[in-house]
């Protein structure tokens, strides 16, 4: 059996070598195989002619010694032949294995040009948004447009001349025979003259017609974009919506075979590879494997590149989004200025045609001048602060696309540090080019902080350019001392008698107290040496101030998760301040715990030292006492300089000052982002001011409505005021005198800035916000089962079995992500947030990674006979012990679907009516429940929609009070913040959408290469099997030859 397995394996290797000859008959390996096959055959004619002389020899049997003689040179000749034929094959098939070895080197090159090509192309797509070549024109065509707008001014004031001239004659012609007589007179010259004034006024009127004419097809043009704007929202949005399913789509078991088909076969490159370097260990591959650093630092470098090219990536699109908002305001106003001039000329030629006696110069004259007195008198000086503005931000961009183009780096290096006290000690781990890679992105990460900062400040001075004089003046007023070595130091300011009184009513205030009284305590035993005590206390502080390090850092991330979202899309709606990001809450309105996280850190570490210290001193009490009691000290002292640079921090430094934060931020884990208390204390203090002058209770004061009017006015487009706006608007109202604009000046930098919900709240704030939090809560989550309970009714939804197959165990309980799937699959558009809702509603609380369902079918199901009967069952069996902590595996259950049914059904007809009254009855106190939470629901958004209704009201009544020059202003102000929020999500969505083409082509060139590089592979295989094949034939040969010439001289 085994002969014939041989037989068919070496037929069938015949038979694949014969079809690989005849597809390669011709080249270089087809010539060395020929010319074999020649030297093999011409050997078998040697040896064949070799065996007929030895024949003939032994036939000839004592001839002459001529003929044996001549017979033995000739087989000499033979041998010799046969050893250059055999040198001749060894050549040839060195030559053969060499041009083999050429071919395999020469495709791995031309594989290697054909992905760096690929990858090359990727960059260049990815890079082709950063062209300069359209900014630039962008540019040239603005610039075009200004000269335009100038050349048509200039136009206008000859136009203007043209018409005085023409009233001149018109006067004359009127004035009676002795002007007729003059304008007789007139010599040709004035009438040449008269002829090109009126040629120029001609041509005027039609270039500021034509001009016109391009403002408002300009004006025209800017609302399609809009449009289209809102157009590429929507499809970024079904990109999104399609990107999602593609996620899930991906999911599916299909694409886990596909992953696991992935981990097989690059599994067996990694064989394949490491038998090819086993085969030849100095190999060119083995060489470079080994000279290739380790994964570890190649996975860094690239998270660094990462990390560069992202924010390098960030700063283009930084760019690109201002610029888009400086076109866009240049043309918004364009547009206003455009309808603003029509409106004026179309009141102007209504009240000349109800005069009725207007000449027509008067009419040409009117519209001007009104326009002239309606814009500022400053309108020139901040048109040109606009202007060098605008060529500061071209400057700026220009420098650094010029750096991007020549792959410069965008801030140089930075200097190396002089040397200090044990420097020399890590060994010079300075010149690892890891750190200097993480310096570069670092200072790459500042350069963008400042740039964005600039930027900001650039935007708020184009947008709402304020009086730079009163700025000044309040600016010089409320500069801060740059040394702040303690708090009772030269320079800082501290609060009053009322700041103190707020301060301590305020949640920071009783967190402090509290911390002040444990750190006196600790002290009090340390002065007695009962360091045990000390031990213990500080244990228990270590788990007060962990806890409440992670109620923050969770508050944060909820915060972070919920910013932006409405009261109603939340699962429970505990944000306190809703519309307020993270970045917005500066004074800490919207926060979850009074403190951030990074002060609760840095105190739990202080704490940690002082009761490990305590710990090690009570241990070893007796001995070295001093020098114990000095250390527990030391660890007092710097729990209790933690303490002191807070309320440092809070009361006594400015809010947006730079000074002192190093001093406060001695260990590495406090961050500046603590600010100070003092401007939320003062103006609380001014409310309460407003509020002992009013007669109005809880609803807001005149002064209070007035301030807000005054501070919405000259709010910025992002809806924040600067600190030293706030002190002109508080100056202006009147309010506290000049000891509280005194307090202001010196509790925040005058470049701080204050969100409007803030103040809003501060000084507007109803006391029913919480409660029409939680009542929205409240009806969001009715809805939910109301829409739950119409689909499984009107769908007929089979929800209990869709349960009952998940519950293998009849429990009552299934598992989380099951109970989410199970709602997702009911035909009623629950959201994400409604599904957790329901989760959490009914989970228990000793596990809520499980839910009790029978409690949501007997809140939309009706328990109608079997089905009925099955829930209750199951209901009943979910009480004690399974609800407090369900577990897996009990099956004391009793199903109801089994004989014990039957009796139970025997046992329960008794009772039916008496059932179904109750359960009509329970139905009916549902629905009065849904009904009443619906009510308040709709009260509720009555009463907001009544409160925008006021507030639109007093709005329209402010802009007819307003000048019309304000109103258009404020008007363009909003439209400017709508557009700009909107190109901000659509840079966002076609960023993320770029980002997510260019991963999914470099994973499709890298599995196009894992799978170039597999079938390289089963290529070289299939050549090592010819030429094992070729071999194996070539010693099958020489054997059978070798057993011819054997059995020939046996014969």
């Amino acid at each position: 059996a085994e002969i014939a397995d041989l037989r068919e394996d070496r037929d069938t290797l015949r038979e694949d070598l014969a079809s690989r000859e005849a597809t390669s008959a011709t080249g270089p390996e087809a010539q060395a195989a020929s010319s074999l096959r020649a030297a093999l055959e011409s050997r078998r004619l040697q040896d064949a002619s070799g065996s007929t002389l030895e024949q003939r020899l032994l036939e000839a049997d004592g001839s002459d010694e001529d003929l044996a003689r001549r017979l033995k040179a000739e087989l000499e000749l033979s041998e010799k032949m046969l050893r250059g034929f055999e040198k001749e094959n060894e050549n040839l098939a060195q030559q053969n294995r060499q041009l083999r070895q050429g071919a395999r080197l020469k495709r791995e090159e031309v594989d290697g040009r054909q992905l760096q090509l690929v990858a090359d192309l990727n960059n260049a797509k990815a890079s082709a948004d950063a062209n300069p070549a359209s900014m630039r024109r962008v540019a040239e065509l603005e610039r075009e447009l200004v000269a335009v707008k100038e050349r048509a001014d200039e136009h206008g004031r000859e136009l203007e001349k043209c018409r005085e001239a023409k009233r001149a004659l018109e006067r004359e012609l009127l004035t009676g025979p002795q002007q007729q007589q003059r304008g007789a007179d007139l010599s040709v010259a004035d009438a040449a003259r008269l002829g090109a004034s009126e040629a120029a006024r001609s041509k005027a009127v039609a270039d500021v017609a034509e001009l016109q004419e391009k403002v408002r097809f300009f004006a025209e043009s800017q609302q399609q974009m809009v449009e289209d704007r809102m157009e590429v929202a929507r499809l970024a949005e079904e990109l999104r919506a399609s990107r999602g399913e593609n996620a899930e789509l991906r999911r599916r078991p299909g694409a886990k075979e596909a992953s696991r088909r992935t981990a097989e076969l690059r599994k067996q490159i990694e064989e394949l590879q490491e038998c090819l370097r086993k085969r030849h260990p100095d190999s060119i591959l083995a060489l470079v494997k080994a000279c290739e650093p380790p994964p570890e630092q190649r996975r860094e470098l690239r998270e660094l590149q990462g990390k560069v090219e992202e924010l390098e990536a960030q700063l283009a699109e930084r760019d690109e989004l201002y610029d888009r908002r400086v076109r866009a305001l240049r043309a918004q106003y364009d547009h206003m200025r455009l309808e603003f001039e029509r409106r004026a000329e179309g009141r102007v030629q209504a009240e000349a045609q109800d005069a009725g006696h207007s000449p027509s110069g008067a009419l040409s004259a009117f519209p001007r001048d009104e326009a002239r007195r309606a814009a500022p008198d400053r309108e020139a000086v901040l048109m040109a602060r606009i202007k060098d503005l605008e060529r500061q931000v071209e400057h700026t961009k220009s420098y650094y696309l010029t750096k991007l183009r020549k792959r410069e780096p965008l801030v140089p290096s930075p200097s190396k540090p002089s040397s200090k006290p044990g420097a020399n000690g890590a060994g010079g781990g300075g010149n690892n080019p890891d750190s200097r890679q993480g310096q570069h992105v670092q200072h790459l990460q500042q350069q963008l902080r400042d740039r964005d900062a600039r930027i900001d400040e650039l935007s708020r001075t184009l947008e709402g350019a304020r009086g730079s004089a009163g700025y000044a003046a309040l600016a010089a007023e409320s500069r801060m001392p740059s040394r702040h070595s303690s708090v009772m130091s030269e320079g800082v300011h501290c609060p009053g008698v009322s700041g103190l009184r707020l301060f301590l009513a305020s949640p920071e205030g009783v967190v402090l107290a509290g911390l002040c009284a444990e750190q006196r305590a600790l002290a009090h035993f340390a002065r007695r040496r009962r360091f045990d005590e000390v031990a213990a206390q500080a244990r228990l502080l270590l788990s007060v101030l962990s806890a409440q390090e992670a109620a923050a850092a969770a508050g944060r991330a909820r915060a972070d998760d919920f910013s932006g979202a409405e009261v109603g899309a939340s699962p429970v709606g505990f944000l306190p301040l809703r519309g307020l990001g993270q970045q917005d809450d500066a004074l800490r309105l919207g926060a979850h715990t009074p403190l951030p996280s990074s002060v609760w850190a840095s105190w739990r570490r202080s704490a940690e030292v002082l009761a490990s210290v305590a710990a090690s001193a009570s241990l070893q009490s007796g001995i070295r006492e001093e020098e114990l009691a000095s250390q527990v000290a030391a660890a007092l002292a710097e729990f209790r300089g933690c303490l002191e640079s807070v309320l440092r921090r809070l009361l006594c430094l400015p809010a947006g000052g730079d000074e002192g934060v190093a001093a406060i931020t001695a260990s590495a884990s406090m961050q500046p982002a603590l600010e100070s208390l003092l401007p939320r204390l003062l103006l609380e203090g001014a409310r309460e001011q407003m509020d002992d002058t009013s007669v109005y209770g809880s609803r807001m004061t005149p002064t209070a409505v007035a301030v807000l009017q005054d501070a919405e006015a000259h709010a910025g487009l992002d809806h924040k005021l600067p600190w030293s706006e706030l002190l002109a608007v508080l100056k202006r109202s009147g309010l506290g005198g000049d000891q509280l604009l005194q307090e202001c000046r010196q509790a925040a930098h005058p470049d701080w800035t204050l969100s409007m919900p803030e103040l809003r709240q501060l000084l507007g704030a109803t006391p029913g916000a919480p409660s029409s939090q939680t009542s929205a809560a409240a009806s969001s989550f009715v809805h939910a089962l109301t829409r739950i309970r119409l689909a499984v009714a009107s769908h007929g939804h089979p929800l209990l079995l869709a349960f009952r197959g998940l519950d293998k165990e009849s429990e009552g309980f299934v598992a989380r992500g099951d109970f989410l799937e199970a709602l997702r699959s009911i035909p009623c558009a629950l959201s994400l947030e409604e599904r957790l809702q329901l989760a959490a509603y009914f989970s228990p609380a000793g596990d809520p990674r499980w839910v009790c369902y029978p409690l949501l079918l007997q809140s939309v199901v009706p328990e109608r006979g079997r089905e009925g009967r099955a829930v209750a069952a199951i209901s009943a069996s979910c009480d004690g012990a399974r609800w407090a902590a369900p577990r897996a595996g009990s099956s004391s259950l009793t199903s109801p679907f089994d004989d014990g049914g039957v009796q139970q059904d025997a046992w329960a007809g008794g009772q039916r009516s008496f059932t179904e009254n109750q359960r009509s009855l329970a139905l009916q106190r549902q629905e009065l429940v849904e009904a009443q939470a619906e009510t308040q629901f709709l009260r509720e958004r009555l009463r907001v929609q009544e409160s925008r209704s006021s507030e639109q009201a007093a709005l329209v009544a402010e802009l007819a009070v307003q000048p019309p020059a304000q109103a258009v202003r404020r008007l363009q102000a909003e439209v400017a913040v709508l557009e700009s929020r909107v190109l901000e999500q659509q840079t966002n969505l076609l960023a993320g959408a770029r980002k997510a083409e260019i991963t999914l082509r470099a994973d499709l060139d890298v599995s196009r290469h894992e799978a170039a590089t597999l079938r390289r592979a089963l290529e070289a295989r299939d050549a090592e099997v010819r030429r094992y094949q070729t071999e194996l034939e070539m010693i099958i040969s020489e054997l059978a030859f070798l057993r011819g010439g054997a059995d020939g001289e046996a014969g």
